[in-house]
């Protein structure tokens, strides 16, 4: 797949996703009169209105498709949401582990295998400071420190030293990092 078409297919996933979000709460209901069916919308709070009339000669198929739309679009995207964090979550933990004979942890690896180097590395490039901002509060981030204050807040450290430990942490940032290359590769 080229990467037009992934970024395609992202634009289209984030447009699916706001659709989702601005009909959150709202209840649905088919009406039937003498001649047509109608979809009907109850907006937070507000009173029903028919939003879609159907043609009398509309198949029940037809119908099923129109009326069913919002809780098949829920029901999708919730789908490839939990799909997209059970992959991350599987490649966050696939690397191979390495046990002593007394079933202890490895020893925190100091440089260039470094959790913390991986980190430092990945804070220097500008698409994954572009990946951090769609994380956690604060929008843009314009430099290297930034995108460090940004991880550390998300990964809830005080320094990148603490990802060489095992732990929760390291485990999150193993995870976000797996998120960033399927991002950066235009799958999420």
């Amino acid at each position: 797949m080229t990467t037009n078409n992934r970024e395609a297919e992202l634009r289209q996933l984030t447009r699916l996703k706001r659709v989702r979000d601005g009909i959150e709460g709202y209840a649905w209901e088919i009406e039937v009169d003498r001649n047509s069916t109608h979809l009907v919308a109850v907006r937070r709070g507000r009173e029903a209105e028919r939003i879609i009339t159907i043609h009398p000669a509309a198949s029940p198929d037809e119908i099923d498709l129109f009326c069913s739309a919002a809780d098949s679009l829920r029901f999708l995207l919730t789908l490839i949401e939990r799909a997209t964090a059970r992959i991350i979550a599987m490649q966050g933990s696939s690397a191979p582990r390495e046990q002593k004979p007394n079933g202890a942890p490895p020893p925190a690896r100091k440089g260039k295998n470094s959790a913390a180097l991986s980190a430092k590395s990945l804070c220097e490039q500008v698409m994954f400071r572009r990946f951090l901002e769609t994380k956690g509060p604060g929008g843009m981030l314009g430099d290297e420190r930034a995108a460090d204050t940004r991880l550390k807040f998300l990964l809830n450290i005080q320094s990148k030293r603490q990802l060489n430990e095992p732990g929760p942490a390291r485990e999150a940032f193993y995870a976000m990092r797996a998120e960033y290359y399927l991002w950066k590769k235009g799958d999420l």
